[in-house]
């Protein structure tokens, strides 16, 4: 009788036990529906502003593509008042979808940021209209060519900040989404820690151990952590990418730029092109240096795709011989500093120590510093050199050019702030990159006199591959 009792206790015992982790277990599945739910509508409501920027992007480089259209088509009064139709259009596009996008700003850093783009279009359409009224007319090429010139820094800087909200809405919704993850993890830890409680007193009543439900935390805990690291190179590839492709794209505007100017002044002669052998070399460069480019822009976006997976991108991770990086890196660049009228040194030397990285991430830390320094110095002096003391490589990139306020040089690095009228994104990606690598960058600069970025890199050591790594 007393054997049945205990019996009786034990099995109510166990009843309790399995009808609270019952109703436990519900419970936090609620829970968790609401908070995945919360989080599909936020993704929703994120879509449509997303889909508008990205309209209005697509009308603006529309709008690019007509201009030249209406360059080539000089003199034509039929063929331009066709193009002149779908570049109104194309306008009208690209301001309704802006504005359908203004709707749904709440930052107001972001707004600033809207009504600058605004202002920069008004400034933007007279420049058009000249460029159509010059085409009626027949104006000579190289006077159209120099109005589209005139075009690249506010063209530049539009597409720079549609792609800086577009990041920003992406970064939002990345952040709202991790808090939403935290959450969920958060719920489901404390459902699982209330389990493992009432089934310890189970446990206790019942005289059972089991070692089931910890190794099932365990593997449950292995599975959150590799998903975290999943999401968080996935945020880190939508912040980079566009940023990434810009510089080599840069490169091959540049040069075909030039192949079309040495074209357009080249003689014909029986229905051929006459064109010294100088020009015909300049042009054979021009076309290597872009398709070099060209390829170096899909090795970029082939890199950041397989960030998705961690081993893969470890097969990026090898040995490299800095000297050269640093010096073809810089060489590229040559014929960009030299349109803009600055002089470009190299002073790096043949037989530095070589370190362990990604090849394409240090190209574009040397190719965002080179850009900036061009973009900001004219008629003047860009200097790259590369040293080595015991442990790291030393790499700086120094010009005479406008410099930094004091104001802002603290906060340089950070993302979003720019020195320079950009969407500062630029140094902000070079110092993720640069730290990737176990390095250090920092930056000194005068306004009105220039500016000098130093960064450094570990030197590698056969024996310390893991710890490079």
């Amino acid at each position: 009788m007393k054997g049945k009792k205990v019996s009786t206790k034990l099995t109510m015992s166990f009843s309790i036990v399995i009808a609270l982790t019952f109703f436990v277990g519900v419970a936090g599945v609620i829970g968790m529906v609401q908070i995945n739910r919360g989080s599909m509508e936020m993704y929703e409501s994120q879509s449509q502003p997303l889909a508008d920027l990205g309209m209005a992007r697509e009308y603006f480089q529309r709008l690019r593509v007509q201009l030249r259209d209406i360059v080539l088509a000089s003199g034509d009064l039929e063929a331009l008042a066709l193009i002149e139709a779908d570049l109104y259009n194309h306008e009208r596009g690209f301001v309704k979808n802006i504005e359908s996008y203004r709707q749904t700003i709440y930052d107001p850093e972001i707004l600033e940021l809207y009504y600058d783009i605004m202002f920069i279009f008004a400034a933007y359409q007279p420049g058009m209209q000249q460029i159509i009224a010059s085409a009626r007319v027949h104006a000579p090429p190289v006077q159209m060519i120099l109005m589209m010139n005139d075009l690249v820094v506010p063209t530049d800087f539009i597409m720079e900040a549609l792609d800086y909200l577009a990041y920003e809405r992406v970064r939002q919704a990345a952040h709202a989404n991790e808090v939403n993850r935290i959450l969920f993890s958060t719920l489901f830890i404390a459902i699982i820690a209330v389990i493992a409680v009432i089934l310890a007193v189970g446990i206790l009543v019942t005289k059972n151990v089991s070692v089931l439900s910890k190794l099932e935390f365990s593997r449950l805990a292995d599975e959150n952590a590799t998903l975290e690291s999943l999401s968080r190179m996935k945020s880190e590839y939508l912040a980079n990418i566009s940023h990434e492709t810009k510089t080599p794209l840069t490169l091959v505007s540049v040069d075909v730029q030039l192949v079309n100017e040495l074209l357009t002044d080249a003689k014909i002669e029986g229905g051929e092109w006459k064109l010294s052998a100088e020009d015909g070399l300049l042009i054979r460069e021009a076309m290597e240096r872009a398709q070099n480019a060209i390829l170096r822009a899909g090795r970029i976006t082939e890199s950041n795709l397989r960030l998705a997976s961690m081993q893969e991108n470890r097969e990026k991770i090898t040995v490299i011989d800095i000297s050269k990086l640093v010096t073809s890196s810089a060489e590229i660049r040559r014929g960009v500093a030299e349109k803009q009228g600055n002089r470009l040194n190299i002073n790096v030397p043949d037989n530095l120590p070589r370190v362990f990285g990604n090849i394409d991430n240090l190209t574009q830390v040397v190719d965002n510093l080179l850009t900036n320094a061009n973009n900001n110095t004219k008629g003047g002096d860009i200097t790259i050199a590369a040293s080595a003391n015991e442990k790291f490589i030393i790499v700086t990139v120094t010009d005479s050019g406008t410099g930094i306020s004091p104001d802002i040089l603290p906060f340089v690095f950070k993302r979003g702030i720019s020195g320079s009228g950009g969407t500062g994104i630029g140094l902000a990606l070079c110092r993720s990159m640069v730290e990737a690598h176990g390095g250090d960058i920092s930056l000194e600069s005068e306004q009105g006199k220039g500016t000098a970025v130093t960064f450094t890199l570990p030197i590698y050591n056969a024996g310390g591959e893991k710890s490079h790594e």
